[in-house]
């Protein structure tokens, strides 16, 4: 089963892979700075 690479969905795909990754980044340094406080 071949499919043709859609440009498209490529960056939609990779949008939210950034997306999901500055969200995980952004949360991991939050969660660091809490435990840092405490």
């Amino acid at each position: 089963m071949h499919i043709r690479p859609n440009p498209h969905a490529q960056k939609l795909a990779w949008g939210s892979v950034s997306l999901f990754v500055k969200g995980f980044t952004s949360n991991l340094r939050f969660n660091l700075q809490e435990r840092g406080q405490m």
